[in-house]
């Protein structure tokens, strides 16, 4: 997964000239997203997560 700035690519990737793209982002970015997440999952209201972008804070939960 190739994820920069407002761009995301799903890609296998076998070598530098060989792969295949399964899909890109058409609008919005892949921070945009993990804020949408994280309002409707409320994370935000999490004692532990007061004073954490709400981006961050799904990741950091994520990673658990």
């Amino acid at each position: 997964m190739l994820i920069s700035g407002g761009h995301a690519l799903i890609v296998l990737v076998c070598g530098a000239s060989d792969f295949t793209i399964f899909g890109e982002s058409t609008s919005g970015s892949p921070g945009e997203c993990l804020d949408k997440i994280a309002r409707e999952l409320q994370i935000s209201e999490m004692r532990e997560f007061l004073d954490v972008h709400p981006g961050a804070a799904v990741e950091q939960l994520a990673s658990r």
